[in-house]
């Protein structure tokens, strides 16, 4: 299991320096609370499946949640974290309403006990 978490942290430490844009991207979270947390495996390898390599997307990372982190401000209450940028509003939107991703929900939404989302216009350079 740290052995995976370790490969997750570079991968999103990779996803954050290798994208450089004088532009924001539109990041998208998403934060998957599960009725059966083992569950999570197969969202986690579905949204790899369909979701990975969508047009418009810059970086795009799944994974879940970091048990290890307990402090008072984290939030313990998800199973699976979703992480997409977008390169702008139209990939955003044209995801959305894409094939694999109505999909996606329509297979799991019965499976969710909740989703958070939280879209943010983001700067990067790298480093």
């Amino acid at each position: 299991m740290r052995c995976l978490l370790m490969t997750l942290a570079l991968l999103a430490a990779g996803c954050l320096t290798l994208y450089s844009s004088p532009a924001p991207v539109l990041v998208h979270s998403v934060f998957f609370t599960l009725r059966d947390p083992g569950d999570a495996p197969a969202l986690e390898r579905a949204c790899r499946e369909r979701l990975g390599g969508t047009p418009g997307m810059v970086a795009f990372a799944v994974g879940p949640r970091a048990e290890e982190f307990d402090r008072p401000v984290n939030d313990t209450e998800f199973h699976v974290s979703l992480q997409v940028w977008f390169e702008d509003r139209e990939a955003f939107d044209d995801y959305l309403v894409s094939p694999p991703h109505v999909a996606l929900i329509e297979e799991f939404g019965e499976r969710f006990e909740g989703v958070r989302v939280f879209d943010a216009w983001a700067s990067t350079e790298r480093r």
